[in-house]
């Protein structure tokens, strides 16, 4: 329906088309779903529309919902989330106690009970009542990879960073938090090696070093650590090169340079 809002001579134009598909129809879609819920998983995890998870009175029912929210409406299993939770029970009885957990979650959820859906053995979230962070992360890296502009991609890759509020699921230490945390690493890494290839293959090897120490400024990683050195390197700027890897070694984010960067130098 929000397509017959645009005139035809519009609609009829050869680039018009390619837009609605890639950037109007998203955020006329987004902005009608309305979430009533906001979810922060970078850093501290933390809820709008929900109780602090620090008063949730059940554990599992919180480490069900974030189990759920990862997967971004995807249908679980209740086996496989009955042996998430808990890994040392039988089957049998771990299922016995995912039923009074996901009763206990509905509580949680309050007046978004419903968006918490139970289906021939299964569960899922109906994304439309959550604004999730984590979600709005991919959906920027998904968008930079696909952008053929070098510009466009580190747009959405800044879009993406500005998220970064720490590591995703701080203090949640089970394996599937652990996987996930160290998903949303890797593929921003890969994404930040990708637009900063790509800047420097337009010839804006400023913006690449722009953004690589953006980059790191957020995350303190080494590979973004070594990003910046790099890239600095590639503008001949060889003795800010050194100041800037001293530093990182210093904060112990690196403890070797890139190969053969300068000499043979420990």
């Amino acid at each position: 329906p929000a397509l017959s809002l645009y005139p035809d001579f519009l609609k009829s134009h050869a680039g018009f088309s390619e837009l609605w598909d890639s950037t109007i129809f998203p955020l006329v879609e987004r902005s009608s779903r309305r979430p009533k819920v906001f979810v922060r998983l970078f850093g501290p995890v933390e809820f709008d529309g929900l109780r602090p998870p620090s008063t949730w009175r059940f554990k599992k029912a919180l480490r069900m919902f974030l189990l759920l929210v990862v997967n971004e409406g995807r249908s679980l299993d209740a086996e496989y989330v009955s042996w998430i939770l808990w890994k040392d029970l039988p089957p049998q009885k771990a299922r016995r106690r995912l039923y009074s957990v996901a009763s206990w979650l509905r509580k949680e959820l309050g007046k978004n009970a419903a968006a918490l859906k139970s289906l021939w053995g299964s569960y899922a979230l109906d994304t439309s009542a959550f604004w999730v962070d984590l979600w709005e992360f991919r959906n920027f890296l998904r968008r930079a990879s696909s952008a053929g502009d070098p510009s466009a991609k580190a747009l959405y890759l800044r879009k993406a960073l500005e998220l970064w509020r720490g590591p995703l699921l701080e203090g949640f230490e089970e394996e599937w938090a652990r996987s996930a945390r160290e998903e949303a690493r890797a593929a921003l890494v890969r994404s930040l090696e990708e637009a900063c290839g790509s800047l420097l293959g337009s010839g804006e090897v400023a913006e690449a070093l722009s953004l690589a120490q953006e980059a790191h400024r957020r995350l303190g990683y080494p590979e973004t650590g070594r990003a910046c050195v790099d890239l600095l390197l590639k503008l001949g700027m060889t003795e800010e090169a050194k100041r800037v890897y001293s530093n990182l070694r210093g904060e112990g984010s690196l403890s070797f340079p890139p190969d053969g960067i300068f000499g043979d130098a420990p």
